[in-house]
């Protein structure tokens, strides 16, 4: 449960798989983890990118050597640790990771784009809709 996470000072993650939906329960709780970014899969990679989202590019890993270097520094470093899950702490209500009501907007607003473009097309090829950043 998300209550028990928060009793906890650092999530490692294996490095084969990362986190998805877990990864962003940990950070919600305020509980940073160390991302290994060492294989390229697409399920590797999405902790990484949860990271980056946040803020905390620090705790990506480039090598196995360095996520276990990252791991027993801050676990030899709660000062440090510490200042991490304070910039985590303030920075997840910034963060696009968890801003719910633009994520919406968004999705309510591709949607309507693709339902007017189906509805109006000339033709009954396939179509494709890019939405850019505002």
């Amino acid at each position: 449960s998300l209550s028990t996470l928060t009793s906890l000072t650092l999530f490692g993650l294996q490095d084969l798989y990362g986190a998805h939906s877990t990864g962003t329960d940990v950070l919600w709780a305020g509980l940073p983890f160390i991302a290994p970014a060492i294989h390229l899969s697409m399920a590797s990679r999405v902790s990484s990118a949860l990271l980056y989202a946040i803020g905390l590019t620090q705790l990506i890993a480039g090598s196995l050597k360095e996520y276990e270097d990252l791991i027993v520094a801050l676990a030899n470093k709660p000062k440090e640790l510490y200042a991490i899950r304070q910039v985590l702490r303030w920075s997840r209500w910034k963060s696009p990771v968890f801003d719910t009501r633009k994520w919406m907007r968004d999705w309510e607003r591709a949607l309507a784009i693709l339902w007017g473009t189906y509805v109006h097309r000339s033709s009954k090829s396939n179509f494709h809709v890019v939405v850019a950043k505002e």
